[in-house]
Formats: C-alpha cells, sequence, structure tokens
C-alpha cells in the first residue's frame, strides 16, 4: 500500500513540473516574443534575430484601433503609385542631445504641419535615442546595447504617428544617424565606414534596430506609414557593397509587414541612382541642394563654429540665385559695377595663379587703389612651397585646399571696380569676391561648369543696392546656374524611373535661412514647378529646427527680408515661401 501510494505521488509531481514548466514557457512568449515572426537571417553577415530578446512592451505599440483603423482610410500607397505627397521633415530627434531642437513631438506640431498644407513628413531618427544605453559619438566606436528599448521615446513617437494619422498627415521614418554610421559633422567619410563593415557590431545593431522597429509598427498601415532605411549612403560606398547592404536590411524590416514601402536614398549622397535593386519593391529617393554655394550659404557641416559670426550678423553674407556665371579667371577680365562708397571693403580668395604677378584693383576711373605681387616670399609665408618664377601656383596642389587671402578698402567713392594683371600673358584665378558696404555683404563665387568653361566669357557683373548680382554679359548669363539645372538632374531620374519600373521621389531639398528671401523664393519655385512637371513628390528641409528652418521656433532662425507669422508654441512661419508651397500643394 505505502509502495502503491509512493507510486501515485511521484506521479504527480512530475505531471505538475510539466504542467509549471509549460506555463512558464508560455508566460515568457507572452512576455517577449515580438508580434511578427522574421524570416531567416539576412546572408553574408553575422545578424542575429530579435527573436526572444525583447520584451512584449518593446515590440508593441500604444497606438488605439480606432486610430488603426482610421490609418486604412487614408490614400493608398504602394510602391508601384504613390499619392499625391508635398511633405516636410520633424528632426526632433535626428541627433542625440542635439540642443538646436526640442526633444519631444507635440500635437500642436503636427497641427502646424498640417495647417501649413504638407501631407507627408520625413522623420529623422538617431537610433541612440531608442536605447537606454547608448551615448557618446556613434562615429568613434560601437557602445551600445540593442535589448535596451527606451519605451518612454517610443510612446512619444507612437503619439507622433496617432496625430498624424488623425490630420491625414503621412509618416516616414528614416534612420539619419547610427553608430557607425555617422551623419552630422566629423569625418564623415571615416565613420560611416564602420556600419558598412560586413559582420560588424554596428552593422548588427543597425539591423537590430529596424528589426524590432519595424515590429513594433507591424500592424500601422502601409497608408499611413513608411521607412526610409538610411540616410545618404557616403560617397566611397560601392554599388555591391550598398545593395548587399540594403538586401539584408530589408529581410529584417519588411517581414513584419511585407506590404510596408520602403524608401531607399540613391548612392553618392542621395544623387545617384542605385541599380540591382530593381526586384525588390522599393521606391528609390533623391535629395537636391544644388546649387549648393546657394542653398548651404553660411553653413559648413564641417566646421560649424567657423561660420557663425556671419550667421549671427545683421550683414550676412548673401550669395545670388540663379546663382550668376562668374569666372574665376582675371586675365579674362573682371569687372563689377554698383554704388560702391568709401569704405567699402573687398575680400578676394586666390585659388591659383603664377608667381611673381601683379594683381591691380583699379576704380571706375582706372585708378589704382590697391596692389599685391605674388612673389615667392608671399606664397611661402602662406605655408606653401617656393616656386620658381612664372611656375605655375595652386592652392589645392598640396591638396591643403588653403587660399590666399587679400583685403583691401576703398578711401574715395567709385561706381564699379575693376580686376587685372600687370602681365597680359600671366593667368590668375580668384575662388570668391566678397564686397562689404554699409548695406550688404555680397559674396561672388566663381563658376566652373562642366563643358563650357573655356566658352564662358570674362566677368562682367552689377550688384544693385540689396546685394544681388547681375550677369551682364548675355553669353555669360545663360550658363547662370537655376532652374535648368533641376531639369536635367530630376529628368534623369525619372528616366532612370521609367527603365527600372522603379518609382523615384524628391525627399529632401532646401536652403538656409541666411539667403536673400527672393532669391529663396526664386529657387523653391524652380525646384517645385519642376517636381510640378515631371510628376515628383517632394519633401522640404526642415519644418523647424536650426538653420534650414520654415517655421522659425527662435529669432535667430527668422530670414533677413522676411515676413512671419504665429503659428504655435512659439514658432513663426515664414509667409514668403508659404506662398510658393501652397501653390504647388
Amino acid at each position: 500500500m505505502k509502495k502503491t501510494i509512493l507510486i501515485v505521488a511521484l506521479c504527480m509531481c512530475f505531471i505538475f513540473c510539466i504542467t509549471a514548466c509549460g506555463k512558464a514557457k508560455e508566460d515568457k512568449t507572452e512576455n517577449s516574443e515580438p508580434a511578427a515572426e522574421t524570416t531567416g537571417k539576412p546572408e553574408g553577415s553575422s545578424v542575429t534575430l530579435m527573436v526572444d530578446r525583447l520584451s512584449k512592451d518593446a515590440v508593441t505599440n500604444t497606438i488605439s484601433d480606432e486610430i488603426k483603423e482610421k490609418a486604412k482610410a487614408m490614400p493608398v500607397v504602394s510602391c508601384q503609385k504613390l499619392p499625391d505627397w508635398n511633405g516636410t521633415t520633424l528632426v526632433n530627434k535626428m541627433e542625440y542631445g542635439w540642443p538646436v531642437v526640442t526633444a519631444q513631438y507635440t500635437e500642436a506640431l503636427i497641427k502646424d504641419v498640417a495647417n501649413e498644407g504638407f501631407n507627408f513628413v520625413r522623420v529623422p531618427l538617431d537610433t541612440r535615442v531608442f536605447y537606454t544605453s547608448m551615448t557618446g559619438d556613434p562615429g568613434e566606436y560601437f557602445n551600445g546595447d540593442s535589448t535596451q528599448v527606451n519605451t518612454k521615446e517610443l510612446k512619444n513617437v507612437d503619439e507622433l504617428i496617432s496625430w498624424c494619422i488623425d490630420n491625414g498627415i503621412h509618416v516616414c521614418f528614416d534612420v539619419h544617424t547610427t553608430p557607425g554610421g555617422y551623419m552630422i559633422g566629423g569625418d564623415e567619410e571615416a565613420s560611416r565606414r564602420l556600419l558598412f563593415t560586413e559582420g560588424s557590431p554596428e552593422e548588427q545593431y543597425f539591423f537590430d534596430f529596424w528589426e524590432f522597429f519595424s515590429q513594433r509598427y507591424a500592424d500601422i498601415s502601409p497608408n499611413a506609414l513608411s521607412f526610409n532605411l538610411y540616410n545618404e549612403p557616403p560617397e566611397f560606398l560601392e554599388q555591391e557593397q550598398y545593395v548587399r547592404f540594403i538586401k539584408n536590411t530589408l529581410k529584417v524590416a519588411t517581414p513584419a509587414n511585407p506590404d510596408r514601402v520602403i524608401f531607399v536614398d540613391m548612392l553618392k549622397y542621395a544623387t545617384e541612382p542605385v541599380y540591382g535593386l530593381e526586384d525588390e519593391h522599393i521606391v528609390q529617393t533623391f535629395h537636391c541642394y544644388e546649387p549648393y554655394n546657394f542653398t548651404n550659404s553660411g553653413f559648413d557641416n564641417m566646421d560649424y563654429e567657423a561660420g557663425e559670426e556671419n550667421r549671427r550678423s545683421e550683414h550676412r553674407e548673401k550669395i545670388t540665385y540663379p546663382l550668376p556665371a562668374i569666372y574665376a579667371g582675371i586675365h579674362k577680365g573682371y569687372r563689377v559695377s554698383g554704388d560702391f562708397k568709401s569704405g567699402t571693403k573687398f575680400k578676394m580668395a586666390i585659388s591659383g595663379c603664377q608667381a611673381d604677378v601683379t594683381l591691380n584693383v583699379k576704380d571706375a576711373d582706372g585708378n589704382t587703389f590697391y596692389s599685391e605681387t605674388f612673389d615667392k616670399e608671399m606664397i611661402n609665408a602662406e605655408g606653401h612651397e617656393v616656386l620658381e618664377p612664372n611656375h605655375i601656383y595652386s592652392a589645392y596642389e598640396d591638396n591643403t585646399g588653403n587660399l590666399i587671402y587679400l583685403e583691401c578698402e576703398l578711401d574715395h567713392d567709385t561706381t564699379g571696380i575693376s580686376l587685372s594683371l600687370d602681365d597680359s600673358s600671366a593667368w590668375m584665378d580668384m575662388d570668391t569676391l566678397t564686397i562689404e558696404t554699409a548695406d550688404y555683404k555680397a559674396k561672388l563665387v566663381s563658376q566652373w561648369i562642366e563643358g563650357v568653361l573655356d566658352d564662358l566669357p570674362g566677368t562682367d557683373i552689377s550688384i544693385d543696392e540689396r546685394g544681388i548680382v547681375t550677369v551682364n554679359n548675355p553669353e555669360a548669363a545663360k550658363y547662370n546656374v537655376g532652374k535648368s539645372l533641376f531639369e536635367e538632374r530630376f529628368k534623369r531620374y525619372v528616366d532612370f524611373s521609367n527603365e527600372t519600373g522603379t518609382q523615384v521621389m524628391l525627399q529632401e531639398f532646401g536652403d538656409t535661412v541666411y539667403t536673400d528671401i527672393e532669391c529663396a523664393k526664386q529657387f523653391y519655385e524652380d525646384v517645385l514647378s519642376t517636381c510640378d512637371e515631371l510628376g515628383i513628390n517632394w519633401v522640404h528641409w526642415t519644418f523647424e529646427g536650426g538653420d534650414f528652418s520654415y517655421a522659425a521656433p527662435e529669432e535667430q532662425y527668422k530670414r533677413h527680408d522676411a515676413t512671419y507669422e504665429a503659428i504655435s508654441d512659439g514658432r513663426e512661419a515664414c509667409i514668403e515661401l508659404r506662398e510658393v508651397f501652397q501653390k504647388h500643394m
């Protein structure tokens, strides 16, 4: 009897253990398994899938069922056909700790975006924001843990999506900054090699991010949400390497919702179409910041602090758009007409010349008021090698990029200046000429126009009271850089689309707030009218936040001579640009 009781007791214990283990396994699956199962790991990489590594909280969004239903009623989106989109950019979480922008998305911000007429937002992300252990410069080393998810920040993203859906705005998330794939400042080429090193921790971390992020939002309709995998692949990246990287990313980003539209930036900082992805059901995106001297006026991504004084000045440097066709060579003639009062300052940046040649600057009456000889000693004093007389000197010969800067000031009034050399057989190239009067500071930038350099006549221009440049010679003016540049470039992308069946979209363009408002209006009109003519959707950089703001969150980001209207939370919208945008919406 005792033996029987013992056997029964042992059996009951065994059954209890099995039941308890099964329940524990069930609980573990409920708490950690992602909402959607992923399919095998990317070939040729060391990626480990996220299954069982994250809590259910990490991969489950907090968006209401009502909003999810509303998302399904938005315009249908597919990689074969995009709705009519006109967009802007929200940079709140573009870089961890970036002080220029606010950390949180707000409902007031989204209402402002909708009220201004935008129906698409591109949302750059810094992956470090969404992990609790990410610190430091992601370009230097991998220092994160992709299992420690910052659910507080993710809930703000949930709110952003909800507010956008409620206001009929499509959201596109874009990884802008990530360990080994740094985007903002620093040595971009060097720091970004880590991300594209096969099997690296940085690559693994990038795959981890897209896997969990796509799972979290798997149940949000593609009509309301899309992904842009990575912003502006760098110059060094070869097509084969980039195609491999994108295909591997797609294997972790798409299984959660195979209908999700995926955008892929073109090569060479989103300027060169990518062949080899035609069968991947993606949309390729391009960016346009040409003419760069105009759009990035006052802004240097590599040395931001160097331009601080100019940006804060009441007389910011002004570059004219359309960009004037200014020939660098002084030997062809270099004349500038204008109302130049005594005290007008001229700053010349010489990029190349012959040694032992003399530059003369004359007034409208032919009187020389400044002269400088480029002798061996002067060149040596600038840190360059001593050259023999008449030997060609170039600021770029030793790859330093250093220019020789010369400055002079008028001690009398004149209606123009001219630059000439004492030896008619010699040559000299001027990179820039900055003219500062009491009313403006105009910067003239020489143009190296491919294929027409020898045909471009010498410089003959006029400057008006605002500092705006007009090219006087019609033969030169036809080479001004303006709308024809966009027509040629954008048509190339449309041809690529027709050839491959891959849709294309302009996902970044804009200019700094330091450009002349009338020139800015013309620039936006030329870009947007070209998009209209070619049927291309567009996204402006950026709604608010820093040097490219449409809406100024602070006084320092307002455009000179522009008018502003208060919208909400202290931000003000530029009325002149609003008129251009809404014309093309």
